[in-house]
């Protein structure tokens, strides 16, 4: 099991954002781990969110990933930046069980299936697949090559499902993803403690 997180929603003026929170952690000798986690591909800001922003642009919401221990200096850093005329809060705050993604993928060629399916198959300790996640592999003998646009392919891997699990391990699968152009993860979501 990976590091426990707290997740903290924070209003803030624009551009007063997690580098703020990061220098003031360092100049405070505190290390750990602060993530953005708009920027790291979770689903965060909902309609209502959105239209506040547009219509307050002086104004953003920055939804954090923290490792606990450091909460209390964040929430000191919110203080500070309060007192020092730019005003904060903290909105929401909750713990962190773990994290969870679904994708979809779709190659056609072996060596790529096997690249896949070396991401799924080599899971960090504390993450999982879920039990719908499902993997399948079509040959047709028949069919001679390999052309992304073709109507019939020699080998095709379809595949999708959910990983699930440990924060820090389902984030790293979730930078994986995004790296290959066939594999097609959604947003990132977090479970709740």
């Amino acid at each position: 099991m990976g590091a426990r997180y707290a997740e903290l929603v924070i209003d803030g003026p624009r551009g007063w954002d997690i580098g703020f929170i990061q220098g003031f952690l360092r100049s405070k000798g505190f290390t750990g781990t602060v993530l953005d986690a708009e920027a790291e591909g979770f689903d965060c800001a909902g309609l209502r969110e959105q239209l506040q922003e547009l219509l307050h642009p002086a104004a953003e919401t920055l939804h954090l990933l923290a490792s606990v221990g450091l909460v209390p200096a964040i929430l000191d850093a919110v203080d500070d930046s309060s007192k020092a005329g730019r005003p904060m809060a903290v909105r929401h705050r909750r713990g962190v069980a773990g994290a969870r993604f679904r994708f979809a993928v779709h190659v056609f060629s072996k060596e790529h299936a096997r690249r896949v399916r070396a991401i799924f198959d080599d899971l960090p300790e504390g993450v999982a697949l879920s039990s719908d996640a499902s993997f399948e592999e079509i040959v047709d003998d028949s069919v001679r090559g390999v052309d992304l646009y073709a109507p019939v392919h020699a080998f095709e891997m379809k595949g999708e499902g959910a990983v699930e699990g440990d924060l820090e391990g389902v984030l790293a699968v979730h930078r994986t993803c995004r790296d290959d152009e066939q594999v097609h993860p959604e947003a990132l979501h977090i479970l709740a403690e």
